[in-house]
């Protein structure tokens, strides 16, 4: 009885931790496990909570990654860092796909975020490959990176094409 009273007080504990750090930030349901178990809580009892909270829908893949993708979107990333990271914090590859494909409909296409990315950069007077270079590390495909580039140091060399 008392083996097993210090069992629920640890799995509660545990319970409580992931509740603390989903009210931080939203976490996917890999990188909050991972978390518990670095924190000691054991395999069977970090499933046990992982899927309490996936029941009372406080840990969801879908919403997770959503919000993922707005936020990296609105600090710049392209759609190839977003996917990679994704799949990095562990959100399955078809919950990746769908929110990626969401974001190409939603946000338009690459090549106008980038750009409006690059036009900031040309106006600092960064050149061709620094702008380029600058955009691929964003996770902006190279064929984007380069026209995005292209297009703003043209248009920054012409001024007058801006209000085009």
């Amino acid at each position: 009885m008392v083996g097993e009273r210090s069992e629920k007080d640890e799995e509660k504990s545990f319970l409580d931790r992931a509740l603390k750090m989903l009210a931080i930030r939203d976490h996917s349901r890999r990188e909050l496990g991972d978390k518990l178990r670095a924190k000691g809580c054991g395999e069977e009892v970090a499933e046990r909570i992982l899927q309490r909270l996936a029941d009372w829908g406080y840990l969801d893949d879908n919403r997770y990654a959503a919000q993922f993708v707005k936020n990296k979107v609105r600090n710049g990333w392209g759609g190839r860092r977003v996917y990679g990271e994704l799949l990095r914090h562990g959100v399955a590859v078809e919950i990746v796909e769908e929110v990626c494909q969401s974001l190409r409909e939603e946000s338009g296409d690459e090549l106008s975020r980038a750009l409006e990315l690059a036009r900031r950069k040309a106006s600092s007077g960064r050149d061709y490959a620094s702008i380029g270079r600058f955009l691929a590390a964003r996770g902006f495909v190279p064929r984007v990176a380069a026209e995005a580039a292209r297009l703003a140091l043209e248009e920054f060399s012409n001024p007058e094409k801006c209000g085009e």
